[in-house]
């Protein structure tokens, strides 16, 4: 159970951080 929360956790991190990068760019570019 532990590590399927785990996972989940790192998985939505990573979302986040893609979506962030993604709003960051386009920040920058406009």
């Amino acid at each position: 159970m532990v590590n399927f929360t785990f996972l989940a956790n790192e998985k939505l991190v990573s979302l986040r951080l893609k979506l962030l990068t993604r709003n960051f760019s386009t920040l920058y570019l406009t």
